[in-house]
């Protein structure tokens, strides 16, 4: 197979990979609705600890004794920025949430198409072409649609802040493609103690229910590890707007389950906002087989997983 048909290939994969990754994020929403009343806070602490332990594991079963190493050997730039933006944004999106309104922040915070391609042009020299520039167009409108006239409680600080929040995620997915060479697990791993650790110093306490953390440990494990794994893999073949684009049909999929399971009708405007979104995501999947203009990937510093590819 030539150069071209191996990259579409490897493009298919992390498409692929970037799909399961934003199925499994969307089930956000149905979690937080089956889990024990508790503080909000605490969820989000647990949550982040039992991410990083099913990571761990991840690794410990892919590395098996070399997995120390695997942490050590990690460039000091690539772990500061995967953590630090998965620790910052994670953080930050609780804090919004409690001084704003849930569709502001979710709306918001879904505005990492727009930092994403900036980002990727300076950081990566990764260009977007007009078909790019529609979809993501599309998409956002989407997004915006999909809110309607919830849109609009809440304080400037907390907007302000999931404004922050999309920029980090958009800021790591470009960190993950920067670095896509090197495994950037561990990295995730330590930021999600970050925040376990951070948020129970800040709260004073991580006492939850037995119930409660029933339920969290499989969404940390279900709903942000395994994906956490998809998308740091799916980094390594996709542009950065694209995975930014494909992870905003979270917000089609999210109501989709509550409804699904819970019974929660979505509003009509879910619905319409939800179909400019796929149509965002299928124009940049399709623009996205060209080949793309991007500086090379560094040299890899950490050998691939054992049993990869």
């Amino acid at each position: 197979m030539n150069a071209i048909g191996l990259g579409r290939r490897d493009y298919a994969k992390g498409v692929a990979a970037m799909l399961l990754a934003t199925l499994f994020w969307s089930l956000s929403g149905l979690f937080m609705r089956i889990i024990p009343q508790d503080d909000v806070w605490r969820i989000a602490a647990w949550r982040s600890g039992c991410m990083s332990l099913g990571l761990l594991l991840f690794l410990l079963t892919i590395y098996g004794r070399g997995t120390l190493a695997q942490f050590r050997a990690i460039d000091r730039s690539a772990l500061l920025g995967a953590a630090g933006f998965f620790a910052v944004g994670s953080t930050l999106y609780i804090v919004a949430l409690s001084l704003a309104g849930t569709a502001n922040v979710a709306c918001l915070s879904n505005l990492t198409p727009i930092f994403a391609p900036l980002l990727a042009r300076l950081v990566l020299g990764e260009r977007s072409g007009p078909a790019i520039w529609i979809a993501t167009a599309l998409a956002i409108a989407g997004v915006f649609v999909v809110f309607g006239t919830d849109f609009g409680q809440g304080s400037a600080i907390g907007n302000a802040l999931s404004l922050v929040v999309a920029f980090c995620f958009a800021a790591q997915t470009v960190w993950l493609r920067r670095y896509r060479d090197i495994d950037l697990v561990p990295a995730v791993c330590l930021g999600g103690l970050v925040v376990f650790v951070g948020v129970g110093l800040v709260r004073g306490g991580l006492a939850i229910s037995w119930e409660a953390f029933g339920w969290i440990l499989l969404m940390g494990f279900l709903q942000l590890a395994l994906p956490l794994i998809l998308y740091t893999r799916a980094a390594r073949w996709v542009p950065a707007i694209q995975m930014t684009l494909i992870a905003l049909l979270d917000v089609v999929l999210n109501p989709f389950w509550t409804w699904l399971v819970v019974d929660e009708v979505p509003a009509m405007n879910a619905i319409w906002g939800g179909l400019l979104i796929l149509v965002g995501v299928l124009i940049s999947v399709i623009a996205g087989r060209k080949p793309q203009a991007s500086a090379p990937a560094p040299a890899a510093a950490i050998p691939e997983p054992v049993g990869e590819r």
